[in-house]
């Protein structure tokens, strides 16, 4: 059977039954217990549409204006059938209206503008003439604009030079050709091919010698990787001379990859280096004087083995090649960079740095470069003493110790900076990573000798190991103490290694800036 369906039917309604609600209902009336007070506002006819002003009055410097009402307890109010809480609630919205208003301005504007020079009279020229600013200023301007109009007939500044070098008959290429061509090159099957060259540097007193670095094109990781083959890759600096291109004349060996070196300009027989393992590095090359000197170059004709007789290799009379130069001092690890040396610079031969102040003070005589500087890329500038250190007043001269007689054997893996200066980042913490370092050169007229060791044959000697006394010389006047610091961001480091005492702390603090 089907079940039939259910047809909804309406309710009938039902006797209201009250059950509580109507009370509360009742007892949230409000019902006056007294009766309705009347007031009446009259104003006079004649203030009526009078201005009025307001302004703002402070509750607090008028105590009499304003009323503060405590909350208090109140003994006489009861609530009703004994009721706890009550929760009542108020909330007042203002009307808020959107309108704009704008206004359409047509500024007039000038199209065009003339005004009536200014000429002066005869007279009034005259008496600006006979004045003597304007004579002073004749005087002072004549000579460069004579010296300019005599440059200008002499030399024609829009002249192509290229232009001219490129009819002469030596130059290979025709006149659109604009690349430079190759005039020598320097390769050593051994020790230079696949290398990237890691910094170049002249001989400053021998003509047509140059020293090359050379080092391994692999990054950190890949020198970790490869730390086992690469032990057995010397590392060196080969020292070239035009009249031989294919055998160099010296090799100076270093403990790592060599990325800066610089020959010292007051006594170009010392080398300083800088190492990719962040050590300084110095070479002495007085023995090696006149091989660097013979400009000759050996006959093609006789034979390698031969070699010996020949006055460019008559350092050995077993060796069938340049020499190996070791080094004479190496900076300790502890002490020095922490990361890649990227450049290395001589302090100028007429100034030195204090080692205890680190004032700039007049330079020894006879002038001689005995201090550098190096930056890093570990975010540090450090200086450099190649002198020994002072001896104490009352000490014992010390036993000629093994191998004493190597030169700055003082220095070997005990040579650490004087002077240390970090380059701190000021937005964020760090340093900064420094590329190129350089300070002002020329303090006053130079005092370096002259060395002609090119022409007249005679070696130069190494510096000579005396102590320094800084204490004894005073400080050069008007010296300027700035250095400035490239990075591989990009930016300027411009500072003062002379430390300065701060106003408010009185501790030691460097200034710097970055461009």
């Amino acid at each position: 059977e089907e079940e039939e369906e259910a047809v909804p039917m309406t309710p009938e309604p039902k006797e209201w039954v009250c059950q509580g609600s109507d009370r509360e209902i009742m007892e949230d009336f409000v019902r006056p217990g007294r009766p309705l007070l009347r007031f009446s506002v009259s104003r006079k006819r004649r203030f009526f549409g009078s201005p009025c002003s307001f302004s703002d009055r402070s509750a607090a410097g008028h105590p009499e204006s304003c009323v503060e009402i405590v909350s208090h307890e109140d003994a006489n109010f009861e609530m009703q059938n004994s009721r706890a809480e009550m929760d009542m609630a108020v909330q007042a919205v203002p009307a808020k209206t959107d309108s704009a208003s704008q206004t359409d301005w047509q500024k007039p504007c000038n199209a065009a503008v003339q005004y009536t020079p200014r000429v002066m009279s005869e007279q009034e020229a005259q008496t600006l003439l006979q004045e003597p600013q304007m004579e002073d200023f004749l005087a002072k301007v004549c000579p460069r604009l004579e010296l300019s109009l005599q440059q200008n007939e002499i030399m024609d500044p829009f002249v192509d030079d290229y232009k001219d070098l490129s009819d002469t008959d030596f130059i290979s290429g025709n006149q659109s050709d604009s690349n430079l061509m190759e005039y020598q090159s320097f390769t050593d099957l051994k020790f230079s091919k696949d290398k990237h060259i890691t910094c170049i540097d002249w001989h400053p007193t021998i003509k047509g010698v140059v020293a090359v670095s050379c080092g391994e094109p692999y990054s950190r990781d890949e020198r970790i990787e490869l730390s086992t083959r690469l032990l057995l890759s010397p590392s060196l600096i080969l020292i070239w001379s035009f009249t031989d291109p294919i055998h160099p004349l010296l090799f100076l060996e270093a403990p790592d990859d060599i990325l800066c070196f610089k020959f010292n300009p007051t006594h170009p027989n010392i080398v300083a280096g800088g190492c990719i393992n962040g050590q300084v590095v110095l070479w002495d090359l007085e023995s090696y004087q006149e091989r660097l000197q013979v400009n000759k170059a050996p006959d093609p004709t006789e034979s390698r083995g031969m070699a010996s007789n020949l006055s460019i290799f008559d350092t050995d009379p077993k060796l069938d090649h340049a020499p190996y130069v070791q080094y004479s001092a190496l900076s300790s690890i502890e002490h020095g960079h922490s990361n890649v040396v990227s450049d290395l610079q001589w302090i100028p031969d007429h100034i030195e740095i204090c080692t205890k102040s680190a004032q700039v003070l007049e330079g020894s005589s006879p002038a001689c470069c005995s201090q550098l500087l190096s930056c890093s890329i570990d975010g540090t500038v450090m200086f450099w003493d190649t002198r020994p250190p002072p001896q104490k007043p009352h000490a014992k001269d010390p036993k000629p110790a093994p191998g004493s007689s190597k030169p700055f054997h003082y220095l070997d893996l005990v040579w650490k900076p004087f002077l240390k200066i970090p380059l701190p980042r000021s937005e964020f913490p760090g340093n900064f990573s420094a590329t190129r370092v350089s300070i002002r050169e020329k303090q006053k007229t130079p005092v370096r000798a002259k060395v002609e060791a090119a022409d007249s044959g005679e070696s130069v000697s190494a510096a000579p190991a005396t102590a320094a006394a800084s204490e004894e010389k005073t400080p050069l006047e008007g010296a300027s103490t700035k250095y400035f610091v490239g990075t591989e961001d990009g930016e300027v480091v411009h500072g003062d290694w002379v430390p300065a005492r701060d106003s408010e702390s009185g501790k030691p603090t460097r200034e710097s800036a970055t461009h």
